[in-house]
Formats: C-alpha cells, sequence, structure tokens
C-alpha cells in the first residue's frame, strides 16, 4: 500500500537540505501533517482578480496619487503577495496531498501517486524559499518557483480523470 510516508521518503532526502524546521518536526511527513492543520485562508476570485490588476493597490499606498486606469505593481506589493502566497501555498498542498492519501479507491491509482508526488515536490519547493520575502531578487525567484510549480501542475486534470477512469 502506498502511503506518504514512503513517498516523501523518496523524494525528500535531497529536497531536506535547505529547509530549516523547528527539531520537533523529524521528517517531510510531519511536515505536511503540521501544515495540513492550519486552516486554508478564504478568498474569492473576484479579489484575486482584481488584486492582480492593481484595483488594491491604493490600500496599500493611501498618499499616493492613482487614476483610475493607472495600477502599477509596486515591488511591495509583489513582496506582500509573494509573502502571502509563500504562506497559503504549502498549506493548500498539504491538504490536497492527505485528501489525495485518505481516498481508499484512489490512493493506490498509479495517476493518483504521480499528482500526490508532483505535490509533494511542489510543497518541497514552496518550503525552500525563506517564510519572509524581503526583497526583489527573493521576490522573482519565488516567482520563479511559483511559475514552473504552475507549469508542473499542468497536467493534473488530465492525471486525475485517468485514475477516476481507472475506477
Amino acid at each position: 500500500m502506498w502511503t506518504l510516508q514512503r513517498t516523501l521518503q523518496r523524494t525528500s532526502r535531497s529536497a531536506r537540505v535547505g529547509v530549516r524546521f523547528s527539531s520537533d518536526i523529524l521528517d517531510m511527513a510531519s511536515v505536511v501533517r503540521k501544515h495540513a492543520l492550519e486552516p486554508q485562508t478564504s478568498t474569492s476570485l473576484q479579489t484575486l482578480m482584481r488584486t492582480g490588476r492593481g484595483e488594491f493597490l491604493h490600500k496599500t499606498y493611501r498618499d499616493a496619487a492613482w487614476k483610475k486606469d493607472d495600477k502599477v505593481a509596486t515591488e511591495r506589493v509583489l513582496m506582500q503577495v509573494a509573502g502571502f502566497l509563500r504562506h497559503e501555498l504549502p498549506i493548500r498542498l498539504a491538504h490536497r496531498i492527505l485528501d489525495l492519501e485518505q481516498v481508499p479507491l484512489l490512493r493506490d491509482m498509479q495517476s493518483v501517486r504521480a499528482v500526490k508526488d508532483l505535490y509533494t515536490t511542489s510543497f518541497r519547493d514552496l518550503l525552500s524559499v525563506p517564510q519572509k520575502v524581503a526583497s526583489k531578487q527573493e521576490e522573482a525567484a519565488f516567482a520563479d518557483i511559483v511559475e514552473s510549480i504552475y507549469e508542473r501542475h499542468a497536467g493534473v486534470l488530465v492525471q486525475m480523470a485517468r485514475g477516476a477512469y481507472e475506477l
């Protein structure tokens, strides 16, 4: 039977380098469980879209003169968004990893294991970034990691559909 512990043992040995956790967290499986205990932040697609368009930037810079069509993503806002994503994405991935592990009929399917492996790799990649994104360079590096995760996850829907078909 496939378990989260076995997958993480396979994938985490080299990934632990550079990732710092407190001494009470012994392995990646416990790190996933720890993150899965945290609640996911609720947000709407509309809020995400408006934030991406810069419609909420005026709330960060009260003294700036904003025009309705002149919204610019400043370095500070980009770092704030990166900080939010750095906090939130590992939590969401941890929830998905445990969700996939807990479905008895799916957890042993090759296609579902491949998705769990993708999520585990992405979880590990996100934890390799400092918790506080404090510079333009760190934000750019984080953006590259998020972009690679996005590309890596492009086939997840198809993989999960294969898993459902295998039922």
